[in-house]
């Protein structure tokens, strides 16, 4: 399974319990979130506004990252819009297939793109229940995982996904070896077995 494929696992389907019953599901992540509303678990399409999370760029909003400021046409309303395309790097190295760049594209400056990094991104840690729907049982998801437009935007790199990931599996043998719901998994011995695992889980010496 690759790093975009991700992992969701079913336990206790048609009321078997996690020991009797579990099954491993990979799908990209607009797969995830079809299967888990499937599932009966609540999903929600769009974006929140600023007002419900306190986030300063949710909702509608136009940034230029240049200036800092924000453009003309940002309101901060949430909607159900969604994205209608997305880009995807493809590599190769196939000769025969690749595009080679001896310059840059005309009009590139370099010096236009630093803005984005001006704002880095502040070390966090993730709480396991994240990855546990509010009201389904026997269902772990790391991709599609409950969190605010803004902040799935961090989410979504792929090293914290493969991290997601191994938690997942984690829990999922700790909910299977005590005959329970993933939801009562005690994060205390996950947090050591990850630990014991090499996952780096705190940002900061306790």
């Amino acid at each position: 399974m690759t790093a975009r494929l991700a992992i969701f696992i079913l336990l206790g389907r048609a009321g078997l319990s996690a020991a009797q019953d579990i099954v491993i599901y990979g799908a990209t992540p607009g797969g995830i979130a079809a299967a888990v509303s499937a599932a009966g678990a609540k999903v929600r399409l769009g974006r929140e506004s600023r007002e419900e999370f306190g986030e300063p760029h949710a909702g509608v909003v136009y940034f230029d990252y240049q200036t800092h400021k924000f453009l003309p046409g940002t309101t901060g309303r949430g909607d159900d819009s969604l994205p209608a395309c997305t880009y995807r790097l493809c590599l190769t190295k196939d000769p025969q297939d690749a595009a080679r760049m001896t310059e840059p594209p005309p009009g590139y400056d370099r010096k236009d793109y630093l803005g984005m990094l001006d704002y880095k991104t502040r070390p966090y840690e993730i709480p396991y229940r994240i990855l546990i729907p509010e009201k389904i049982d026997g269902l772990i998801v790391p991709v599609a995982a409950s969190s605010t437009h803004v902040a799935f935007s961090s989410i979504r790199m792929e090293p914290t996904w493969m991290a997601l990931g191994q938690v997942a599996g984690v829990a999922a043998h700790l909910a299977i070896h005590d005959g329970g719901e993933p939801r009562h998994v005690p994060v205390a011995e996950l947090q050591a077995r990850l630990l014991r695992q090499g996952q780096v889980i705190r940002h900061t010496e306790r």
